[in-house]
């Protein structure tokens, strides 16, 4: 295995495409071993040689690392294990590799187990340097690569039949094979992440890491910083190294869930690591390899922003080749239905719910209402539903988190249905929960005949013992 037929790997700081070497530091206070490790791989990296810790500081901050090289004899003074702590701490994408011409038997062991990526004992031969190199870049890149992977979640399927659902799938087969950057655009809580999600899965780039930038959630003092990273006491409260989430990312997928966030000086930056492939990160005087596709998502006009100069028009014009517009829920009512039934099986399933049995009443209250809050309202109002139902069937009055007058919508003999259906729920609920499931007693409150009251239960799906639980829970933990 050679250096230059090495694909770079998420995290491990890969050289740059113009150049066929890096820079190699290596942290001994002697001359011959630097001068081995020059003539064998002198012709392919650039040797840097620190004679103590703060030497080593200074290298590291000026210098873009391919990898770190320490001797036996360095690790065991109280500078180098502070070297390595704080390359464990703040360059976790800077692989480490132990150098031992003569190590006393147990020393290396332990060396390695405090944290090393590889390791050369005896002579530095060439061939073998490169292998324990290769290795440890490997390493490295996958052990971050495999804890960006776990933040990455996984996303839910597209779920719709109608055309707009039709087209955004081809949409995303032809965007997702390109590789280029897109632009997703839409109503809060369309589905941005999900389309985003389904653009890495289906590339080229899908056993690489999928991280997600909450622009929308982060203060814009600070968005800068947590893509591209910064240096230690850069800012008021830098008070260790960042590594970006751009550079987290490594050969996967950045997604930028709202691109006017970032602040023009930011976007500029985004652009440019993008298209050049490299940026630097705050506070810092070296380049850092970008390698990661670029999905931003905006829910606003972004025509109106470029013209209010809250977006870059370069970096617009660079993201509309590939855009994605997702149209709100309430302009494709057709998806309601699979929508609803996918949420609630979903859900269900997780809960270990039996899955009831939608009423048809409920489709079509679903189906009436505006949904401002797109595919993410619907969600939770599904959810809030299935968490009243009692029965095997899942009712109108089940969805307690919809408004009354929303019934208003509705045909007159179904409305009525539904309200009723609503009234009846809470009223005779509300009297079994003051008696304590006691159904004679209740009935005695309401002023109707017991048998009466048996009927309106069996109708409305209301069992006695539920109301016994809560009567034998809130007694246990009055006990308590």
């Amino acid at each position: 295995m050679s250096f230059e037929n090495e694909r770079p790997k998420a995290d491990a700081l890969p050289v740059p495409a113009e150049r066929d070497s890096g820079v190699l530091m290596l942290l001994h206070d002697g001359e011959g071993l630097v001068e081995d490790l020059r003539q064998g791989i002198g012709d392919r990296f650039e040797i840097e040689q620190a004679r103590d810790a703060s030497e080593a500081r200074r290298i590291l901050i000026d210098k873009h690392l391919r990898a770190v090289l320490l001797s036996l004899d360095a690790c065991e003074t109280p500078g180098g294990s502070d070297f390595r702590q704080l390359l464990r701490d703040q360059y976790p994408e800077i692989p480490v590799v132990l150098v031992a011409t003569s190590p006393e038997p147990g020393a290396l062991a332990a060396a390695m187990r405090s944290g090393a990526d590889g390791c050369i004992v005896g002579d530095c031969d060439s061939e073998e340097l490169q292998v324990q190199l290769d290795l440890a870049v490997e390493r490295r890149g996958a052990c971050l690569r495999v804890g960006a992977l776990k933040e990455s979640g996984a996303g839910e399927e597209l779920v719709g039949a109608s055309p707009f659902m039709r087209r955004l799938r081809q949409d995303i087969d032809r965007y997702a094979r390109s590789g280029g950057s897109v632009l997703i655009t839409g109503e809060s809580g369309c589905g941005e992440e999900l389309v985003a999600r389904s653009l890495h899965a289906l590339g080229e780039r899908r056993n690489e890491p999928f991280v997600m930038v909450r622009g929308s959630a982060s203060p814009e003092t600070l968005l800068e910083s947590v893509l591209f990273g910064h240096e230690e006491g850069v800012f008021t409260g830098a008070q260790r190294r960042r590594v970006g989430r751009l550079q987290e990312a490594g050969h996967g997928t950045l997604f930028l869930d709202e691109v006017t966030a970032l602040n023009l000086d930011g976007q500029a930056k985004l652009l440019g690591a993008v298209t050049e492939g490299r940026f630097r990160p705050l506070g810092s005087s070296r380049e850092v390899p970008c390698t990661a596709r670029l999905i931003v998502g905006s829910q606003r006009d972004l025509v109106a922003e470029v013209r209010a100069r809250r977006l870059r028009q370069d970096l617009f014009f660079h993201l509309q080749s590939q855009r994605i517009h997702l149209l709100p829920l309430r302009e494709r009512v057709e998806d309601i239905e699979p929508l609803t039934r996918h949420f609630l099986r979903q859900r269900a399933l997780e809960w270990q719910h039996p899955v009831p049995v939608l009423d048809e009443d409920v489709l079509l209250l679903l189906q009436s209402q505006t949904w401002s809050g797109n595919l993410r309202e619907l969600r939770n109002t599904i959810e809030n539903a299935l968490f009243h139902c009692e029965g095997d069937r899942l009712r109108c009055a089940d969805f307690h988190s919809l408004a009354r007058e929303n019934y208003q919508s509705l045909p007159y003999d179904e409305a009525k249905r539904c309200v009723l259906f609503d009234f009846k729920t809470r009223y005779i609920s509300d009297k079994l929960r003051a008696t304590a499931g006691n159904v004679a007693a209740a009935a005695r409150l309401m002023e109707i005949p017991r048998q009466t009251l048996h009927r309106h239960m069996r109708e409305l799906g209301l069992r006695r013992d539920r109301f016994l639980r809560r009567k034998r829970a809130s007694a246990s933990g009055a006990e308590g």
